[in-house]
């Protein structure tokens, strides 16, 4: 796609063709626009517009596996489709809009998790995550801005597939590159060092660690500086060892199962999401 094309006026234009109103641009991220957008009955959808014309394999697959999965803790794509504007073609898809924000708001906002939170959190992200394994599938980009809710609810829910790796499909990162893709900050290190034969639903598992550190402690497993910051990742990408300050934290709120979640080796992480989801929920009996 040209540097001259602007999305938002493509939007406009799928709008007029949908017979929707477009209210605003709500993210932008390497591969896709995503704007708001409503229908007659004022129902919110997220609109999102992809950056090339060409629906290359991993956008594919990104739109694949979002079509095979049909869990109430995943985002659903209601409507996919290409529009033509002279010679370009944009494709763009529409999936419910989630209008409760991300956890990563939560997190900014500094919202108050208790244990009980926490808890109940943890557990419907891994019936999610549990769910992805079951279709051979490793999300790779577990974070907390790709962790939704609608509004007035606090089910989360996971969106953004658009570097899901299906272990039944050849691989698109390149073997040789020294990394794969992915949130460095979120990764788990066989992700960072790109050990494709190591990628498996553990990957998850570590991501999803990461990811309830932050909503319960506000800080990483691996850092020791007591600040974010390039060095986690490179202590992560090392197989370092995790702060002390988070193993105050697991202990103090008695959440010992997040320490093994975060594991660097992935043969110390939990072997299958349901003995995970066993040990997860005991912390809080």
């Amino acid at each position: 796609m040209p540097d001259y094309i602007d999305l938002t006026n493509v939007a406009h234009e799928i709008c007029k063709s949908r017979d929707l109103n477009l209210i605003e641009k709500v993210g932008e991220g390497t591969f896709k626009e995503t704007f708001k957008v409503s229908d007659r009955d004022s129902y919110c959808y997220a609109l999102k517009i992809y950056k090339s014309e060409d629906i290359d394999t991993r956008t594919q697959r990104e739109i694949d596996s979002m079509m095979r999965c049909n869990h109430p803790g995943i985002a659903k794509i209601i409507d996919l489709s290409i529009y033509h504007i002279d010679d370009f073609r944009f494709l763009f898809l529409l999936e419910e809009y989630f209008g409760g924000g991300t956890l990563e708001d939560m997190i900014e906002r500094n919202v108050e998790a208790d244990k009980k939170k926490i808890i109940y959190l943890g557990n419907e992200l891994l019936n999610s995550i549990s769910y992805i394994a079951s279709l051979k599938l490793v999300h790779r980009d577990i974070k907390p801005a790709n962790i939704l809710f609608r509004e007035n609810s606090d089910k989360p829910i996971i969106t953004d597939f658009g570097i899901v790796r299906d272990l039944q499909a050849t691989t698109e990162t390149k073997t040789w590159l020294p990394s794969g893709p992915g949130t460095p900050l979120f990764a788990a290190p066989e992700q960072l060092n790109n050990e494709k034969d190591l990628i498996d639903w553990r990957t998850d598992q570590f991501s999803l660690g990461v990811t309830l550190s932050f909503y319960a402690f506000r800080i990483h497993p691996y850092d020791h500086l007591g600040y974010v910051g390039a060095h986690i990742i490179e202590e992560v990408a090392k197989r370092g060892n995790i702060s002390l300050q988070f193993k105050k934290e697991i202990e103090e709120t008695e959440l010992p199962i997040l320490e093994k979640m975060v594991s660097v080796w992935p043969a110390n992480r939990y072997r299958t999401p349901e003995l995970l989801s066993e040990r997860w929920i005991k912390q809080g009996e």
